[in-house]
């Protein structure tokens, strides 16, 4: 408009703006594909990691190969020259191991943190054995095997770091696809529920005009193939909702209302629709009430997922900056970092002891005469990052469906108890970030609801427990707040309530949470005892049974059946063919025969 007007300003203002619109549109759709394909990702991760890890097993058996001729050689005092060729190979096949790790051709590649120890151990081999080459070729084996012990050490490291690192994706993935399989139905649901209204809107209209009664009937027949697909698509949550005769009822009167349209009874179909609008509303409150747990989970399982790598390159920092290496990060970057480590782990499980330790490892970063104090610190902050991988496992195990039905156990009280909480935790997010986009005039109902969650966390517990308490305090904080109509005040409750529930469901997951372990192989099925029939022990007047006594020498041969009982058999099951293929059995039969 502006150019046709020749207001060239005004064109180049809203042609700006456009842009701006545009980048920002491009980084939206940057982020929503980054969710949407983050579960195939972090599964290609996981298959990644498997094949790394084999990479890394068999450059550790060459390694340990080509150690074992060095220090033969040595020992003979033969010229080990012979061996540098295989050594620099052995370095090269590492290197391009370490660029199968960290793609250096990509721009903008970064390396994530939990993958830093991974790629500082395969590093360091390939320097390691660089170094080994020109000692060999010089004929000094005691020197290069120094170094290939060096090298084959940290191959070793790399196979126990990159273990970790596939239990660790390989949980996270199993969360994001449980949850994602759990969370599909609903909107399935939804979709078949709004397009029966909109059949039912269209049959209550037909009344008026029966012209276009017909068109009716084939959607909603097709109804039916949607139930199915959604049914199928519940498999998650078979072992913690009851579906079929909600459902098995729906799909009735979904043929009901479809055989009263074709009858042109509309009365009928109407009835039917409406008994199907209450099955389905009824079947979505069902999955609506367990589906919030597995959406808390992911978050929750998200959020420790991204701390984790921040103690996997704190540890790998230190060493750097205690060997001098060249690429050592700032003592100063590495205080910093470890502080917030501390912080963030305090915020996420509500222990003080996470903070200390991270103070403790502050004081101890770069001060040459506290190696002792260090190696401790280092240690418990080891501990931690255990303990966050356990903790992912555990709730990945949590919301994982039992592999068959009859495999659901009933759980100790504890996890039952866990499992009430982390439900009414999930209940209170989302009425926390509703409370955040409700209208003044909403925080009635909110208020309403946050009562009721109080209520449900005092019923949790008989004796109290310390953050459950704390919980049930804050929540009636919070619903005070949204009866006076003071959002700010009641949110503010609301985040206190979070984190107490949040607290105590990490506690109980790495407390009681038990991972069973894999089943043992199966006892071997008893073999078959052979058993020695003589000649004068079998039955006589059988078809096909041997008679007579066995000659000397040779092989004794015979037909199961004779040609005559073959070819009985053979008609009789022909008899219970269509005709049209009786000559087709006739012939094949007659050249099995032959």
């Amino acid at each position: 408009a502006g150019i046709k007007a020749g207001d060239r300003e005004a064109a180049a203002t809203s042609q700006q703006q456009a842009e701006t619109a545009f980048v920002e549109l491009a980084g939206l759709t940057g982020r929503r594909m980054e969710s949407m394909t983050e579960q195939a990702r972090m599964s290609a991760a996981v298959t990644m990691a498997t094949k790394q890890a084999s990479q890394i097993l068999a450059l550790n058996e060459r390694l340990l190969a080509l150690l074992e001729q060095t220090e033969d050689a040595a020992a003979d005092k033969v010229n080990a020259g012979f061996l540098a060729d295989r050594n620099q190979a052995l370095a090269t096949d590492v290197e391009v191991c370490l660029r199968n790790i960290v793609p250096d051709n990509e721009p903008g590649t970064t390396t994530r943190g939990d993958t830093l120890p991974l790629v500082d151990c395969v590093g360091r081999a390939a320097r390691a054995l660089r170094k080994a080459t020109p000692l060999l070729k010089d004929n000094k084996p005691a020197e290069a095997i120094e170094l290939q012990k060096q090298a084959l050490a940290a191959l070793k490291e790399a196979g126990v770091v990159i273990a970790g690192l596939t239990e660790t994706r390989t949980a996270i993935a199993s969360v994001m696809g449980i949850a994602a399989s759990a969370l599909a139905p609903s909107p399935l649901v939804a979709e078949i529920e709004s397009e029966q209204a909109i059949l039912s809107a269209a049959t209550k209209k037909s009344k008026a005009e029966p012209a276009g009664r017909a068109a009716l009937v084939i959607p909603q027949k097709n109804l039916v193939h949607a139930v199915n697909a959604m049914l199928n698509s519940l498999g998650t949550l078979s072992h913690r909702l009851e579906t079929g005769t909600v459902m098995l009822f729906a799909k009735e009167d979904m043929d009901a209302a479809a055989a009263g349209l074709v009858k042109g009874d509309i009365d009928e179909a109407l009835d039917a629709q409406s008994a199907i609008l209450e099955s389905l509303r009824e079947m979505r409150a069902k999955i609506d009430g367990i589906t919030p747990r597995y959406s808390y989970v992911r978050e929750l399982s998200e959020f420790v997922y991204e701390v984790l790598p921040e103690s996997a390159a704190i540890s790998t920092g230190i060493r750097q900056l205690q060997a001098q290496e060249q690429d050592a990060p700032d003592a100063d970057a590495l205080k910093r970092k470890a502080g917030e480590f501390g912080n963030q782990l305090t915020k996420l499980t509500g222990d003080d002891r996470h903070a200390a330790d991270a103070g403790r490892l502050v004081k101890e970063i770069g001060d040459k005469g506290a190696e002792a104090a260090l190696k401790k610190s280092l240690d418990a902050l080891r501990a931690e990052a255990s303990d966050l991988q356990t903790l992912l496992k555990n709730l990945a195990h949590l919301i994982a469906p039992p592999a068959s039905a009859s495999l659901v156990s009933k759980p100790i009280p504890e996890v039952a108890l866990l499992e009430k909480v982390m439900d009414l935790a999930a209940y209170q997010h989302d009425l926390g970030r509703n409370t955040q986009s409700a209208a003044q005039g909403e925080l009635a109902a909110a208020a309403t609801r946050q009562r009721k969650l109080a209520d449900q966390c005092g019923a949790l517990f008989q004796a109290p427990h310390p953050k459950l308490a704390a919980a049930q305090m804050h929540m009636a904080a919070a619903a005070a707040g949204l009866e006076k109509g003071d959002r700010a005040a009641a949110i503010t409750s609301q985040s206190q309530t979070n984190d107490a529930l949040r607290h105590f469901i990490i506690e109980y997951t790495l407390k009681y949470v038990m991972i069973p372990p894999p089943a043992g192989p199966q006892p071997p099925a008893p073999s078959e005892v052979d058993v020695i029939v003589e000649p004068e022990d079998l039955p006589l007047f059988v078809p096909g049974a041997l008679t007579g006594t066995k000659p000397k020498g040779g092989r004794v041969e015979w037909e199961v059946l004779g040609r005559r009982d073959r070819a009985a058999l053979n008609e009789n099951f022909a008899r219970e063919l269509p005709l049209e293929y009786r000559a087709i059995l006739k012939d094949y039969y007659e050249r099995l025969t032959k």
